[in-house]
């Protein structure tokens, strides 16, 4: 992580936070809560109600004796910025919208700002992604979230690249909806629990099983076959083959004699 750059909302920035990340050789841009600015860059810095008196992209910043930086930057509401690496130079501009005129107007921008946003941008998206059909309960126990959040981000990016292969693109809801049909189709041979049925009991008449999706069966992922013990053989679900098999695919949970794995899963 050394002379890595590291981008935090204020939730997580601190003083504290800051000083021992710089230790590690790790820089920081952050916004920071008015109430953790430290009290002696707080009176170096222009007060919040007066900076936002002043024109748009007005700016006051404090400095540290260890380079720390603190920016009080005027856009829509006063910001506040800590960084370790960036400061206002160099400037660029952004344009706003301005209600009193009903017009847009440039605004200069510190280094600072453009850097965090260039790069909280893609959390926020991320964020934002994750909020579409969200898996989430309540739960007394904090790492059920967290486990439901790395769920919930795992699926975003597995669409993001099944996307980017395909020509034909999916929506979140189609392709979340894949992969829970997926993971219903998976395990059809699991051993039933409870005790087992006396000798004399007439065996129960099977079920017929649904049909593996075709989006399980051509993905060329983890398609091996594995031997089961069943009394009876089942007829190979390969079209072109007639032949009985004790042999399933691993994956789809399909009977497929093995010589015709590879014409199954074309």
């Amino acid at each position: 992580m050394k002379n890595h750059k590291l981008f935090l909302d204020n939730l997580f920035t601190s003083m504290n936070l800051i000083q021992h990340l710089r230790t590690k050789g790790i820089y920081v841009v952050g916004t920071i809560k008015k109430n953790r600015v430290p009290n002696g860059a707080s009176k170096k810095l222009v007060d919040e109600k007066i900076l936002q008196r002043r024109e748009r992209g007005s700016v006051s910043i404090a400095t540290s004796s260890d380079n720390i930086s603190i920016l009080r930057w005027n856009d829509n509401n006063v910001v506040n910025i800590i960084s370790t690496y960036a400061c206002v130079e160099p400037k660029d501009y952004v344009q706003r919208w301005d209600r009193k005129n009903k017009k847009y107007i440039k605004i200069t921008r510190p280094f600072a700002v453009q850097q965090y946003n260039k790069f909280m941008g893609g959390v926020d998206l991320s964020d934002r992604m994750v909020a579409h059909y969200s898996h989430s309960f309540k739960s007394s126990k904090f790492y059920h979230r967290i486990a439901f959040q790395f769920l919930n981000l795992s699926i975003i990016n597995s669409w993001i690249l099944y996307n980017d292969s395909k020509e034909n693109k999916t929506s979140l809801l189609e392709f979340k909806s894949s992969v829970s049909n997926a993971l219903i189709q998976t395990d059809k041979y699991n051993t039933k629990r409870g005790r087992p049925r006396s000798s004399s009991e007439p065996p129960k008449k099977s079920k017929s099983r649904v049909k593996v999706i075709s989006k399980i069966r051509l993905d060329s992922v983890g398609h091996y076959p594995m031997k089961i013990e069943h009394k009876n053989p089942s007829r190979c679900h390969d079209k072109n083959c007639l032949k009985r098999t004790r042999y399933i695919c691993e994956k789809c949970k399909e009977p497929v004699y093995p010589e015709c794995m590879k014409s199954f899963h074309l």
